[in-house]
């Protein structure tokens, strides 16, 4: 119910677009081709055919950013899967 409440989430939002903008920049797909909310699904297939979520989560825990692996579509891998 705090004004300042409003304004962090308008910051996650924004900081959201620009990682999700970073990454599309860098060769990795989102599913839905960006973001309006906190959230995004990367495909990593477009970067690299054997890069997995576990390797993605390991390195974006590492760097302070909680993730977890879902389904991406028409990928034959299961979200869970690792090298």
């Amino acid at each position: 119910l705090q004004p300042s409440f409003k304004h962090y989430q308008q910051q996650v939002k924004a900081n959201a677009r620009a990682l999700a903008m970073a990454l599309m920049d860098a060769g990795y797909r989102i599913t839905s081709g960006g973001t309006d909310n906190h959230l995004m699904l990367v495909d990593l297939r477009t970067r690299d055919a054997d890069l997995t979520g576990a390797d993605a989560e390991k390195w974006l825990e590492s760097a302070g950013i909680i993730c977890n692996k879902n389904g991406i579509p028409q990928d034959p891998r299961p979200p869970r899967k690792s090298r």
